[in-house]
């Protein structure tokens, strides 16, 4: 019985549709390893890969000093970023003490502007008012009524995570070309090819 079993076998694989099944199985096969190395080399990426170490910009900086790195400034406006505004301002409003970097660096998540403090680099910039409400000991809102805090809440999270991304793709989704000629961004920013290629990627 093993032979004739055998030679079944044999016969089934050599005829066309054996053959076909044989090849449609070893795509199969192939298409299976292809999602596995696929998925291996996410894992890797997002979770297994060592994070490269932070490149501070200041390098002799003093303690308890926050170094603010933010867009290079220009004669037409005081900074491009919203966002920027809003975490100098606040740092004026508190007392705390910071120097400026103007840099066109992102941090290492890919957000700017940034701090650095004691040697850590920390993005974000509520996540920074947060931690340096904690580490200063400051709060300009401590006297404003709870309500009024939700309201403010509501109002910041509507303005930065809805309308700045309307803002946004307004003015360089559709006005890119306009804007840079308007501030003169690329006479006064130390990268000035790279900010007239930025108008170049804007149009259609």
């Amino acid at each position: 019985m093993g032979s004739e079993a055998c030679d079944f076998l044999k016969r089934a694989c050599f005829t066309p549709s054996g053959m076909l099944l044989w090849l449609f199985s070893l795509l199969l096969q192939l298409i299976g390893l292809l999602v596995l190395l696929v998925a291996l080399l996410l894992v890797y990426r997002f979770k297994l890969r060592p994070t490269p170490p932070t490149v501070l910009l200041k390098k002799d900086w003093e303690k308890d000093v926050v170094y603010l790195c933010q867009f290079p400034l220009c004669p037409s406006v005081r900074s491009i970023s919203p966002f920027a505004l809003k975490l100098e301002t606040w740092l004026k409003l508190t007392g705390i003490k910071y120097e400026n970097i103007h840099s066109m660096k992102f941090s290492s998540k890919g957000q700017i502007p940034y701090i650095e403090l004691n040697g850590e680099q920390i993005p974000d910039s509520n996540i920074i008012i947060q931690k340096l409400k904690e580490k200063f000991q400051v709060d300009p809102d401590k006297d404003i009524p709870a309500a009024d805090l939700a309201m403010g809440h509501a109002a910041t999270v509507m303005v930065e995570n809805h309308t700045a991304h309307i803002g946004f793709h307004y003015r360089y989704g559709h006005h890119m070309e306009n804007f840079l000629k308007t501030l003169k961004l690329a006479e006064y920013y130390p990268s000035g090819k790279a900010i007239k290629n930025w108008g170049e990627y804007s149009r259609p």
